[in-house]
């Protein structure tokens, strides 16, 4: 009997190991291709979009002034993406600062002869920042050149901004409703009722109504009382303002958003009609006459250029060697410090507040604040580091924008002097705290949660056992020390008593003009006039303007392309996203390792 072969079983084995090398090799070369193919696509698009080139300014320009998206303060910068990739599509966005630097540049502009005036593709702004366009017009005025204001149909807010103008027109197509200002809240307790979810809220402060949508099914009857008499004083500055720059009665103006539906016979006028006959529009244009119109309006030939291409050619400011420095950080939006719980690194702004305290060319610093608050921890750690400056003996100012409310008032505490707007909403110097409870839920399905524990506060952490009273009790103690430690900062900061904080805090909601009466604000002014504070302080006449921002990547316009084109493809799926980004909103609440906040949620008003 012959003895088996023992060779052709390693001939299958190493012909195997032979294939399964060259496969694999063959993987690496196709990703390292695939790699190299991706890179040289991101170096081409990096050239693209940051090509110097500029588009030509034409003589006898007309310069449309066509934002779009969100005005904010700042663009979100490329580190913060972070956050947006974990909960929802950014927003297209224009930084309230280019459109002011490009309307003032193009006032001593001799190439522009007029000043178009575009927002109908502007999504958001807020009563600030309408404000500041509003005096930004006003002043491009006193060029002598003329303003002219068109939309193929304007929302309130669009239609605020462009009051300034010489002439307003419209589309025969479209039309102009005054909505009003309102406070828009969703109440959640049916839904989490019907879900057997359970929410353990903790508060301090009646009027902290962060709460609310959770443990009720409607406002509570202070809380509706309070933000009635906050739309009323913004709704009626609003309404004097359109009576004056359109020279109305005041009672036509109400009269006209009242009962825009009643007016004119509906056979015999058109909607977009109404407005001209009340006298808020000027005249009804079709948008492909406008360019023709305008030539006539001027008695020449002109050339129309964007918005996004003219503002290539306004010159950033920099400064002479030895020249004082005035910085600029920007805390916009909450307050949440999702970047920080991911990677364990200091928040992008707390880095740009280091930044100027490191370096002694900085001669002061101007915060500008437009948010509702967020973490409590993050909000302490901005305020230590902006305590930190202010050991150098440099002054701070802080500049309050639309909203610098709870967690963004307890950012302001260290700062030397505190300048809001007539309409910030700012104060709502309280806490809450959320535990949400999954237990019946999870019971309703069959799903029985026990814990072995050493102590009454294992649950502290979880959502799937129904906290015990000892850690109910500890919660509740937890924030009330931070509601007194969140007291005693604005009372050693505004120099007031006990007594005299609590009355005006527990999370009541004011705005700027209010909040100087209560002594929460030093003065009532915008951005311009706190840089001019922050000069007066700092004892410099001359100076430059510099705005802190993150270090700058060769990326950053691929990355800002693609938020650009997340946003566009989340308004295609509206409004799915919508409903996403409202329930990831919420969900935001469960990440801080405290779970105690100091936000606002309900500060955001609505003049669309």
């Amino acid at each position: 009997m012959s003895e088996p072969n023992q060779e052709a079983p390693s001939r299958f084995s190493l012909r195997r190991a032979l294939q399964l090398t060259g496969r694999i090799f063959s993987l690496i070369r196709s990703f390292v291709l695939n790699l190299l193919t991706l890179l040289i696509l991101i170096a081409v698009l990096v050239f693209v979009f940051s090509s110097d080139d500029k588009v030509a300014v034409p003589d006898n320009a007309v310069l449309v002034l066509n934002p779009t998206g969100s005005i904010v303060e700042s663009r979100i910068e490329a580190s913060a993406l972070t956050d947006f990739w974990l909960f929802g599509s950014p927003s297209v966005q224009t930084s309230i600062h280019d459109i002011l630097n490009t309307i003032e540049f193009a006032a001593e502009d001799d190439r522009v002869k007029l000043l178009l005036l575009d927002f109908s593709r502007v999504l958001a702004a807020d009563f600030s920042q309408i404000e500041r366009i509003q005096a930004a017009i006003e002043s491009f005025k006193l060029t002598n050149k003329p303003v002219w204001a068109h939309a193929s149909s304007y929302s309130q807010a669009q239609y605020a901004m462009s009051l300034g103008a010489d002439k307003i027109s419209m589309d025969p197509l479209g039309s102009l409703i005054l909505s009003g200002v309102s406070i828009t809240s969703q109440y959640y307790k049916g839904l989490l009722d019907k879900l057997n979810i359970d929410i353990n809220v903790f508060a301090q402060g009646d009027f902290k109504s962060a709460i609310e949508p959770y443990t009720r099914n409607s406002k509570s009857e202070h809380v509706l009382v309070a933000q009635q008499a906050q739309v009323r004083k913004l709704w009626n500055r609003m309404v004097l303002r359109i009576s004056s720059e359109r020279g109305l009665d005041v009672k036509d103006v109400l009269t006209y958003a009242a009962q825009l539906h009643q007016l004119g016979e509906p056979e015999a006028v058109s909607l977009a009609s109404i407005p001209v006959q009340a006298g808020l529009i000027d005249e009804l244009l079709e948008t492909e006459r406008l360019s023709a119109s305008v030539d006539e309006y001027l008695d020449l030939k002109s050339k129309q250029i964007g918005f996004s291409s003219y503002l290539p050619h306004v010159p950033e400011s920099t400064a002479s060697f030895g020249e004082p420095r005035i910085a600029v950080v920007v805390v916009e939006g909450e307050i949440l410090g999702l970047n920080t719980l991911v990677s364990g690194k200091p928040s992008g702004w707390i880095n740009q507040i280091t930044r100027v305290t490191e370096d002694d060319d900085f001669d002061a610093l101007v915060v500008r604040v437009n948010s509702p608050g967020g973490s409590v921890i993050e909000s302490e750690a901005l305020r230590r580091s902006l305590r930190k400056y202010t050991e150098t003996d440099r002054p701070l100012v802080v500049s309050m924008g639309g909203v610098a409310a709870s967690g963004g008032y307890w950012i302001a505490t260290p700062a030397d002097h505190i300048m809001a707007t007539p309409v910030t909403i700012t104060g709502s110097i309280g806490v809450f705290g959320l535990h949400p409870n999954v237990e019946r839920a999870l019971e309703s399905v069959g799903i029985n949660t026990e814990v072995v524990s050493t102590t009454p506060f294992t649950s502290a952490q979880s959502f799937t056992k129904s906290p015990s009273p000892a850690l109910l009790e500890l919660r509740q103690r937890q924030v009330a020390d931070i509601y007194e430690r969140f007291v005693g900062l604005v009372m050693a900061s505004r120099d007031k008593s006990f007594e005299e904080m609590h009355e005006i805090a527990q999370g009541r909601v004011w705005l700027g003009s209010e909040a100087l009466n209560h002594g929460l604000v030093d003065s009532i002014g915008d951005f311009d006039e706190s840089i001019a504070k922050a000069a007066e302080l700092a004892d410099v006449s001359q100076f430059h303007v510099e705005f802190v921002r993150g270090p700058s990547s060769p990326f950053d316009p691929v990355q800002n392309l693609i938020q650009d084109a997340r946003s566009a493809i989340a308004e295609l799926v509206f409004p799915a996203s919508q409903l996403t980004h409202a329930v990831s909103e919420r969900l935001r609440y469960v990440q801080d390792p405290s779970s105690i906040y100091a936000q606002c949620l309900e500060c955001f008003v609505d003049l669309n």
